[in-house]
């Protein structure tokens, strides 16, 4: 059989924009126009027709899930080629890996590099924060977040930044906490490997890459514009894919201007486009980019359905209340599954959830018509449930035996210890000066520290935790401690390993088919790449969808995602936009713009006139029933109908 070639299926644009070398280049990919199939293919070809070698090929995309199409659509078509693959990363699992690497040369961030996932932030940190601030939680958030937005937006480069914080006593307890724990906060990765960049003439990037393909780059904020810069500036040739119309991540201060001024910000680039749609239907791709060209300042591009293609359905749907919305969706479900189309095939986005005050009485009114659901809007990681937390905690202490913050977990998750206790180690290891894992060893091992209670428990712990960790680290072997596996043999290790940390057999079964999820989506070969990979992960934005199910996504979800059926709920203008700013009107326009090109054939919106119950305080009119459809599609072509008693043709 003939090996595949690079340019195997590839339309003549896909393949001229794969193919284009010689300097820096943007790619305006429009919805659906195989944006992640081009740059897999631009992967292959600078191997076989450039002979780079795949080590100096740096793939960066915005989530885990991106990471691993790519990595599987670039895997299946270079394997003749190459035995070898290029670097696929998140953006943050890249800036972590370059900091690791160069540790020595960094005295900024505590050593050794031990990231805080989202779960021991909220359960730890800021929960810790609060005691010691003496302040509720909003502000404790509050704080994180002014932290958070300086780093991404740069304001922290401002000369006499840290001294001039307008809440210096949040930022000294802050400090104070993370040399007992010796973390990082992910926010920060970033922020540190620029400042590392451009700060540190030794510091190295990993094999000096030559070749820099950087997914969604519409979703990069300043700061993570500022790296890809400085990777430029080390001799890479960048391509920047994506499109402005796209660009739904402002609360990360993600800027649309990064991509639309990209060939101002490198003279010399080439401009590329994808214009064939091969999602959506005619329809659908008129009434979404008639959302998108409201904003006077996109790009301007062509976008167009491919020829052939069924038109597809757009239908906008009224509703007198809530109740009525949720019923009359069911029921539209209802008649597309008795029509074959699989319920995993119909998507229902909503611009938020909270409390799941509109998925609930949906999948009510699902279930009623016999119909399953899998809601994922505000559901939390099954890593972040207490069979997760033991099982991630003492693959960090097995990799190494005083992370800190595992052994915070490990006194969170236990029965019977609490805080109080926690707060005794945490005092403990300030009065001392020393970290939380040493001082939980040392209250374990002398009597006259704590009373007998406190130190029996103490001692429990360690001594039960050690018993399991010595199993697997084995020293008297002189084995390493976390040698490298194949993903088989790495899954197999960690199984064994949650033998005795879960006793539940069905929490066990969720806890590893979350790892085996893992594994796959970064081709780690370690337990501590592993516990990398779950600390940069952005959970919050990657969806969880189930078979034969219909799904329940925020719109921030959806991203990536492709159906037959969407359903975009509650299109109301009290949420679409969810505030009255500037940049809040620019990022729900692109928001719904987005949702609606999930769709391949049919696209349903629908809106309520009143919203009753816990509705009533949704939205930016909170306490106020009455609604609106959204402004973006007031004066669209397309005409409301009575949603009640709607039939699918």
């Amino acid at each position: 059989m003939d090996q595949p070639t690079w340019n195997d299926g590839l339309t003549n644009e896909q393949a001229d924009a794969a193919s284009r070398t010689g300097t820096h280049a943007r790619l305006l990919a429009g919805p659906g126009t195989g944006k992640t199939h081009t740059l897999a293919r631009r992967v292959v070809y600078l191997v076989t027709e450039e002979n780079v070698a795949p080590s100096e090929i740096l793939v960066l995309t915005f989530t885990r899930m991106a990471a691993r199409e790519l990595r599987l659509k670039i895997s299946d078509h270079l394997a003749p080629y190459s035995d070898e693959m290029p670097h696929i990363s998140t953006l943050h699992s890249f800036a972590l890996r370059q900091l690791r690497r160069n540790a020595t040369l960094i005295d900024s961030l505590p050593q050794p590099f031990r990231i805080a996932d989202d779960w021991e932030e909220a359960q730890i940190i800021q929960e810790e924060m609060k005691s010691l601030t003496n302040r509720d939680l909003a502000s404790v958030k509050l704080g994180f977040a002014k932290l958070s937005a300086d780093w991404e937006t740069l304001h922290a480069d401002v000369e006499g930044w840290l001294e001039n914080m307008p809440d210096p006593e949040f930022v000294g307890a802050w400090d104070g906490h993370r040399r007992v724990y010796g973390y990082t906060l992910r926010a920060e990765l970033v922020y540190q490997l620029k400042k590392a960049m451009e700060q540190i003439p030794e510091f190295a990037l990993e094999l000096g890459f030559r070749h820099v393909l950087i997914d969604e780059y519409q979703d990069l904020n300043p700061c993570d514009l500022a790296v890809a810069g400085q990777v430029a500036a080390k001799g890479a040739t960048l391509l920047a894919c994506g499109d402005d119309d796209q660009s739904i991540y402002g609360f990360r201060f993600a800027d649309p201007s990064g991509i639309r001024d990209f060939i101002e910000e490198f003279p010399g680039s080439i401009d590329l486009q994808l214009t064939e749609c091969q999602r959506c239907g005619s329809a659908i791709l008129a009434a979404a980019l008639w959302v998108a060209r409201q904003d006077t300042n996109r790009v301007d591009k062509e976008l167009k359905a491919i020829e052939g293609r069924p038109p597809g359905e757009v239908h906008l749907l009224s509703f007198t209340n809530g109740v009525s919305e949720a019923q009359g969706i069911a029921q539209i479900c209802k008649q597309l599954i008795d029509r074959e189309i699989p319920p995993d095939q119909i998507l229902v986005l909503i611009r938020s959830d909270r409390n799941g005050v509109f998925s609930r009485p949906l999948q009510q009114a699902l279930n009623a018509q016999g119909i399953a659901v899998n809601t994922d809007t505000e559901r939390r990681s099954v890593l972040d449930e207490n069979p997760g937390r033991q099982l991630l905690s003492m693959l960090q202490i097995i990799a190494n035996p005083y992370d800190h913050l595992a052994w915070r977990t490990r006194l969170h998750v236990a029965d019977g210890i609490g805080a109080t206790t926690a707060r005794v180690v945490y005092d403990f290891a300030v009065q001392e000066g020393i970290r939380f894992g040493q001082a939980i060893h040392r209250l374990s091992e002398f009597e006259h520290t704590v009373p007998a209670a406190t130190r029996g428990v103490l001692l429990a712990l360690v001594q039960n935790t050690r018993a399991t960790a010595e199993k697997y680290i084995q020293p008297e072997k002189q084995e390493a401690a976390d040698p490298q596996h194949t993903p088989g043999e790495l899954l197999e290790k960690i199984t064994a390993i949650a033998m005795d940390e879960i006793a539940e057999a069905d929490d066990r079964a969720r806890v590893l088919a979350k790892i085996e999820e893992v594994i796959s989506a970064t081709g780690v070969a370690t337990i501590q790449d592993l516990l990398l990979a779950v600390a940069v992960g952005r959970e919050g934005l990657e969806p969880d969808l189930e078979e034969n199910r219909v799904n329940i996504l925020t719109m921030h979800k959806a991203k990536g995602l492709s159906s037959e059926v969407v359903v975009i709920m509650a299109a109301e203008d009290e949420i679409l936009p969810h505030r009255e700013t500037a940049s809040a009107i620019n990022d729900d326009r692109r928001l719904l713009h987005v949702s609606m090109t999930r769709a391949r054939s049919k696209l349903f919106i629908t809106y309520s006139g009143r919203r009753t119950g816990q509705q009533t305080h949704t939205g930016r009119n909170s306490g106020n029933p009455v609604r609106h459809l959204t402004r973006f599609l007031t004066n669209s072509s397309l005409t409301p109908k009575n949603g009640a008693g709607f039939s699918v043709e």
